[in-house]
């Protein structure tokens, strides 16, 4: 490649590498994206001065980046005199499902009302959004009817053969949610402590669960993450800053762990879902761990500890929690 050109190669839709920097200019890129992690000073690595407390963004080895950083770093690219030439290596595999429609489930008897389910409109956008986008976060309260939302979701792709895995925030809401893909008639089966039955198309599982086989999410081509938090939770950003949750808008970057490729990345906030209904006036309880982190949940919402399931309102500090 000729002097001061430079290729940024587009390998998929989350990495890039940029080709032909010079050394220090990898250097700066280097120690321009990188952020310290969040309680990174409890990390025993850092205690012992074998890591810095940092997540990079750019990785040095091989001038490895993310594709959401492009707006940022190609002018920085251009400002250090290079000429650049775009090189996109994406495969156009993507199918792109119609529309959802409030009464997708008008045939379907809800569970708990026994009324025909009609998703409501705000529920409708969010999940339209999402479809669009083909990713993102939707932002939804307690009792925002979340698991519906992420049934429609996964019903827009099943006509596609498209393969899914829904991750639930503790084991006890992987019946649950199965349960309610099952009615409203996915193929749907659970990877879990008690049941492994992976051959159907959607599988419902928990982050604990995939630690002794984190590689699975291979065999799926879209990925769920269902997750309870309370507004005021932080949310660490990809610039290493921290927002509450209920502060984040369209467009935000917030930082997340890519199971499959053990590493922190960024992904866009492409819509918000402002709950309709008052689960605002729950109870919420505010857990304190020993390493300083704090947590609000509801009551109801069970966390896993050496002594097996228990309610948030019922933990004591005699318990030890195992995961969240």
């Amino acid at each position: 490649m000729p002097p001061n050109h430079v290729k940024i190669r587009i390998l998929d839709e989350v990495s890039m590498v940029i080709v032909g920097l010079r050394g220090e200019h990898t250097e700066y890129f280097h120690e321009k994206y990188g952020v310290y992690a969040p309680n990174y000073f409890f990390n025993p690595k850092y205690k012992l001065g074998q890591w810095d407390g940092k997540i990079r963004y750019f990785h040095k080895k091989n001038n490895k980046t993310f594709l959401y950083l492009i707006d940022d770093i190609l002018p920085r690219v251009v400002e250090l005199g290079y000429k650049v030439q775009v090189e996109d290596l994406r495969m156009s595999n993507i199918c792109h499902p119609e529309p959802i429609k409030p009464e997708v489930f008008k045939h379907v008897i809800h569970l708990e009302t026994g009324e025909p389910i009609e998703l409501r409109e705000d529920q409708v956008d969010g999940m339209n959004s999402l479809l669009e986008h083909g990713y993102g976060i939707c932002l939804a309260g307690t009792g925002g009817g979340k698991t519906l939302m992420c049934a429609a979701l996964v019903n827009a792709y099943d006509k596609h053969g498209v393969k899914s895995i829904t991750i639930v925030p503790s084991e006890n809401l992987i019946g649950q949610t199965k349960a309610e893909y099952i009615n409203c008639s996915l193929d749907t089966g659970e990877y879990s402590g008690t049941e492994k039955t992976l051959d159907h198309q959607h599988i419902v599982s928990t982050w604990q669960c995939l630690q002794n086989n984190p590689m699975l999410v291979n065999e799926f081509q879209m990925i769920i993450v269902d997750e309870c938090l309370d507004e005021n939770t932080l949310i660490t950003m990809s610039s290493g800053q921290q927002k509450k949750i209920k502060d984040v808008v369209i467009g935000d970057k917030v930082l997340s762990y890519n199971i499959e490729r053990n590493q922190f990345e960024t992904d866009n906030v492409a819509h918000l879902h402002v709950n309709l209904l008052v689960s605002s006036t729950e109870k919420m309880y505010r857990l304190e761990f020993d390493d300083g982190r704090e947590l609000e949940i509801t009551g109801n919402h069970k966390i896993l500890t050496t002594s097996g399931y228990i309610r948030a309102d019922e933990l004591t500090n005699q318990h030890e929690v195992v995961a969240l």
